[in-house]
């Protein structure tokens, strides 16, 4: 179209908007009159009045053909502050980008770092589709209305700033014509696309399907947008994290010559501090760093033009932070993009790669710690499986030394019943293991029951802890103990555990014997009070002044009907541990029947 037809259409549009503003008003005072024709942009112009929406959408594609470029960015920024929908967001991307490219080199990046900062703003208020609140099997895909909405809304930003890659990857491969400070921008226009691998793709369902869903792409565009401005993804994630660590320096620093000021009494300025603008700058998000590297090394997006120089440990003791990072985040999407990026990684270890003094490293302690956190924590049936899964091949890459120094960390780290029940069973897997390969000659399987003898056949816990709140841990141990006096019979006693089934039947399993009879004489008499006219206030008419605890509610806040239920499940889990204690003890006094000289 050339300049006589646009001038033309222009004219045309502003009738149809029965604006007073002429031709002239425009390319005159834009920073007056942008703002009068943006406010139409209503709600209810967008359902009742599409011609007028549509006339100011080409309307302000046009403007930067008649308005100087400088001013006009600065009136459709300003709009920035107000628009709240799709509609003006979309109506403002193409003059802004016309505009900058319309500016002198010099001042050309400057204009950008600003306008991606206002824009990207309207990415970051958007409201992220619902994290799922509670149990489900699945993990939500990356689909759906309020996923799609959101990441067309990422596309056309993304679209917005594709030019300019162009321009700056130009510049990166020559080494004339460079704008001032192009490095700068270079970093500037780089940390945008990680801002928005943060907030809002982060939150979003990002693993490779086909078809490619709509935020696949997005990601898929930000990783080749990085991949054109940054040479080597290592180095841009190292550079990251050291400025990170240079701003925080640098506030704190500030901060406290700011305190002494006002000890002391004094007030001076304090712009010549050294890196005070460094101060200024924003800190690159973690995050992004980290939905980058789940994107490389466990969606291969853009790994084929990864550096092949790096060791799977160098690269594992880079992603572990973000990791940790993901895995700490109380939103599921972010936390199955840590377990991916988390399980990825460790694949490309081979079993007993791992000593145990990598376990002297607090960062390796915060990895495990977040892993069995989700174990136990997440509503999602699919990440607890994976995490599992991960927990179990993180455990194998340690030789025997390391697995005991794991589990011994978690055990002393969580200790709900059912983490406990869980290192009892890992544990009695790892002595399985080592029987079935080394049999009579299995020093590893003396080993584990050794260290953790104490610790699973623990008779202070029995006492001080409630049958019912270490029902699992009990079972897993007595389970433990039925398959080592099956698997390791007296007469070879591989495991050491003939030595200490005295010390288990006089202690452990008499005062579990014990602790069962007064549990089951608690639930009988409260069964017999809601039988003759409900239960009594804890502790009133009673012998036993004990609270019985149902998933952490007092039973006594329960229905009668909840009552009864809870009381019936309690008696099974009653039986169920008796049941196996008797034929613990059965099989304890076959076997030493069996060992007796005939």
């Amino acid at each position: 179209m050339d300049e006589s037809a646009i001038t033309c259409r222009i004219s045309e549009l502003l009738l149809v908007l029965n604006s007073h503003h002429s031709l002239s008003d425009l390319a005159s005072d834009a920073l007056t009159v942008v703002p009068e024709l943006f406010s139409l942009l209503t709600d209810e112009n967008v359902v009742n009045q599409q011609e007028k929406v549509d006339a100011i959408m080409e309307l302000s594609d046009l403007l930067p053909n008649i308005c100087p470029p400088k001013e006009l960015i600065i009136a459709l920024l300003d709009q920035a502050d107000s628009f709240k929908d799709y509609v003006k967001f979309k109506a403002l991307l193409s003059p802004i980008q016309k505009s900058i490219q319309l500016l002198p080199l010099k001042s050309r990046f400057f204009s950008l770092d600003l306008a991606a900062d206002n824009l990207y703003e309207h990415l970051a208020s958007e409201p992220l589709p619902e994290d799922e609140t509670e149990l489900v099997e699945t993990l939500a895909l990356g689909t759906g209305k309020s996923a799609d909405n959101l990441s067309q809304t990422v596309l056309d930003f993304l679209k917005f700033l594709e030019p300019f890659v162009n321009d700056l990857s130009g510049f990166n491969k020559q080494s004339t014509g460079m704008p001032n400070n192009s490095k700068k921008h270079v970093r500037n226009l780089t940390v945008s696309f990680i801002k928005v691998l943060n907030r809002p793709l982060g939150y979003l369902n990002l693993s490779a399907a086909e078809p490619k869903t709509l935020c696949y792409l997005c990601a898929e565009c930000c990783m080749i947008s990085i991949s054109q401005l940054q040479s080597n993804f290592i180095k841009m994630i190292e550079e990251s994290l050291e400025h990170n660590e240079t701003v925080a320096r640098i506030v704190k620093q500030r901060k406290l010559l700011e305190e002494k000021q006002i000890l002391s009494g004094r007030s001076e300025d304090l712009d010549d501090f050294e890196g005070s603008k460094s101060c200024l700058e924003e800190l690159v998000p973690e995050i992004g760093l980290g939905v980058i590297a789940y994107l490389i090394f466990s969606q291969n997006l853009q790994f084929s033009s990864f550096p092949q120089v790096y060791t799977s440990y160098y690269i594992f003791s880079i992603c572990r932070r973000f990791i940790v990072l993901l895995l700490k985040s109380s939103h599921s999407q972010l936390v199955h993009k840590g377990l991916q990026l988390c399980s990825s990684s460790l694949e490309k270890f081979p079993v007993k790669s791992f000593d145990c003094q990598e376990l002297d490293c607090d960062e390796m302690k915060e990895l495990i710690k977040s892993l069995m956190h989700v174990v136990i924590s997440t509503k999602v049936k699919e990440l607890n499986v994976l995490a599992v899964t991960t927990f179990q091949k993180f455990l194998k890459l340690y030789d025997v030394d390391g697995r005991i120094i794991f589990l011994k960390f978690v055990s002393e780290t969580f200790h709900q019943s059912n983490v406990q029940a869980y290192i009892v069973t890992l544990v009695k897997n790892e002595m399985a293991d080592c029987m079935e390969q080394h049999g009579e000659n299995s020093d590893e399987a003396a080993i584990f029951l050794k260290k953790f003898f104490s610790q699973f056949f623990d008779t202070k816990r029995l006492i001080e802890k409630s049958v019912l709140d270490d029902g699992d841990k009990i079972l897993a141990t007595l389970n433990l103990l039925r398959f080592l006096v099956i698997r390791d019979r007296h007469d070879c006693n591989v495991t050491g555990i003939w030595n200490y089934i005295q010390a288990i039947q006089e202690n452990y399993m008499k005062t579990l014997r014990a602790n069962l009879k007064v549990m089951r004489s608690v639930i009988q008499e409260k069964i017999q009070r809601l039988k003759t006219g409900g239960l009594a206030a804890s502790g009133q008419n009673s012998e036993f002044a004990m609270d019985v605890k149902i998933k952490d509610q007092i039973l006594d806040d329960l229905t009668p009907e909840q009552q009864k239920d809870a009381l019936q499940s309690t008696c099974n889990n009653i039986d169920l541990i008796e049941s196996v204690l008797i034929r613990v003890e059965q099989l304890i006094d076959e076997e030493k029947s069996l060992s007796l000289p005939q």
